[in-house]
């Protein structure tokens, strides 16, 4: 507290990221050099190789919902937060929550049904960040879409019962991030026929 106050004033020095010298390489011959090239490029990408195609789509599918999600927030939310697009997705999930203490429901338990959604969307956010901050992560597994099922197995029994039977958990969890874009597509689309 007292550093923040001396810093405010400008009494406290702010401490200076230390660097180490950069040590230089020699250079070798014109194959070692090539050779050393190509292995300083192709470092730490064995992660891609080991990706299949169907890798590949699961994370297509998955930031596609995240996108779509975004999106249908900016759309519910853009007259209650004027700044809601210049927002990351943590900040945009907290003005949902706002907008839901603030939004007068017609039903009792409005409110809750609702206020359940922001586990899953908190899901899909740290998957996303977690995608986005580490490529060398190759899948998204059933578990890590916990929040999800729980949410559709409660409000939308029939997309849950689909999700299991799909025969491997790259198909389940396909389902899920499917289901779950549908579902909570429909859901923002509630309120937001509601206001103006």
């Amino acid at each position: 507290m007292i550093k923040q106050i001396l810093n405010k004033l400008g009494l406290c020095r702010k401490q200076r990221t230390e660097y180490r010298e950069i040590e230089y390489s020699l250079t070798g011959t014109p194959d070692e050099n090539t050779r050393n090239l190509l292995e300083a490029v192709t470092y730490g990408n064995d992660w891609i190789r080991e990706r299949t195609q169907s890798d590949y789509e699961q994370i297509g599918a998955f930031f596609t919902v995240v996108l779509l999600v975004e999106h249908k927030l900016v759309d519910l939310l853009s007259r209650f937060d004027p700044q809601i697009e210049n927002k990351m997705l943590g900040r945009k999930i907290d003005s949902f929550k706002a907008f839901l203490k603030a939004f007068e429901f017609p039903e009792k338990n409005g409110l809750d049904h609702y206020r359940s959604l922001i586990a899953p969307l908190r899901t899909l956010k740290k998957i996303r960040d977690e995608m986005a901050h580490d490529i060398t992560r190759l899948k998204i597994l059933p578990n890590d879409l916990r929040e999800l099922s729980t949410c559709l197995a409660k409000y939308r029994t029939d997309f849950y019962e689909n999700t299991k039977l799909a025969e491997d958990d790259h198909t389940k969890v396909f389902l899920i991030i499917t289901f779950f874009g549908f579902y909570i597509s429909e859901e923002l689309a509630r309120l937001r026929v509601e206001i103006k």
